[in-house]
This record gives structure tokens, C-alpha cells and sequence, in this order.
């Protein structure tokens, strides 16, 4: 059995308990803010499309968060116990978090989820700061159908490689209990 200290008890206890793997920030407002966008999306109005298209946007800006600090962890319990930090810029915009998740290391459906977010990205530039760029709120009320669609996309693509990193963390939940002394306390 090893003892530890320090960077090494702070991951061997992010470690220990699942509830601390893959948590939103906020995600009370968060569930919140997407009933908001699901109710506001329903109204079939315009009003109601800009509304939700921006709140997609934002949830979406916080899986990728999510995802990008489930790739370190993994990292981390990768090449521990040797220590690595990784810096997060609280203040990136969305397309600064996706080409972080595309620096970082590879996962199931990567490609396709950050494809998804690009266009999740692009589409809220095109929409917000263009606004007044657009022909005819007909055709921008028609834009704006298709976020939902966009968003569900990407959360399923979310949720399914949100799994897949808990499958992982388990399995080195599972090692690290034989290796580590007072692991499972």
C-alpha cells in the first residue's frame, strides 16, 4: 500500500466520490434555464426562438466546460500519481472552450460533438450579431426552428460521452482501491 499527501489525496478524493465527477456548475439555474428554453421554444414565436437560442448556446458552452474537465481528470488519474495542473480560463468564449476539447485527449464521437457545437457556435453569431443583417423576420423566424433540433443533438452526443468517462473513472475507482491505503474510507 502507498500513502499520500497533497495533490495526490485531493485526487484519490475527487476519486472516491462519483457525485464530484462530472458536475455542472450551477446546475440547478442551469436545469432551470433549460426549462426556460424548452417553454419560451414552445411559443413558436419569434420572441420565443431568440430566447431559447440564446440559452442553448450557454448550455452548451457548459457540457463542453464539463467535458473538457472530464478529459483532465482522466489525464490526471492517467499519469498519477505524478501531479499535472491544468490552468481553466473562466472567461473563454464557446469557441475558445471547443478548440481547448479539440486539444485535449480523443473520445467516442468527438468529432461529430464538437461539429455540433461549431455549428451551435456559429449559428448564435450569424443569428445575435447579425440580427438586423437578416431579410425579413420570416426568414429569420425559419433560422431559428432549427436550434432545438441542434441542442437536443449535441446533449444526447453529451450524454453519451458523459458516460462513457464515468465507465472510466469507475474502472480506475476499481485500481486504485487495491493500490492506495485508506482509499475507500
Amino acid at each position: 500500500m502507498t500513502k499520500v499527501g497533497g495533490y495526490e489525496e485531493s485526487i484519490l478524493n475527487k476519486l472516491r466520490n462519483p457525485d464530484k465527477w462530472t458536475i455542472l456548475d450551477n446546475s440547478s439555474i442551469l436545469n432551470k434555464l433549460d426549462e426556460l428554453a424548452e417553454e419560451s421554444f414552445k411559443k413558436g414565436n419569434l420572441e420565443g426562438y431568440l430566447v431559447a437560442s440564446i440559452i442553448y448556446q450557454q448550455l452548451c458552452e457548459q457540457l463542453v466546460r464539463l467535458l473538457i474537465r472530464d478529459a483532465h481528470f482522466l489525464i490526471q488519474l492517467a499519469v498519477f500519481p505524478i501531479s499535472i495542473e491544468f490552468r481553466v480560463n473562466e472567461r473563454a468564449t464557446f469557441g475558445q472552450l471547443i478548440d481547448e476539447l479539440k486539444s485535449t485527449l480523443d473520445f467516442n464521437d468527438k468529432e461529430a460533438f464538437i461539429q455540433k457545437c461549431e455549428m451551435m457556435n456559429k449559428f448564435r453569431i450569424d443569428v445575435v450579431h447579425h440580427l438586423t443583417k437578416n431579410k425579413s423576420l420570416v426568414v429569420l423566424h425559419r433560422r431559428l426552428e432549427h436550434v432545438k433540433s441542434l441542442y437536443d443533438e449535441i446533449y444526447t452526443l453529451f450524454d453519451d460521452i458523459n458516460d462513457d468517462f464515468r465507465v472510466c473513472f469507475h474502472d480506475f475507482k476499481k485500481d486504485f482501491a487495491d493500490s492506495y491505503e485508506g482509499f475507500d474510507q
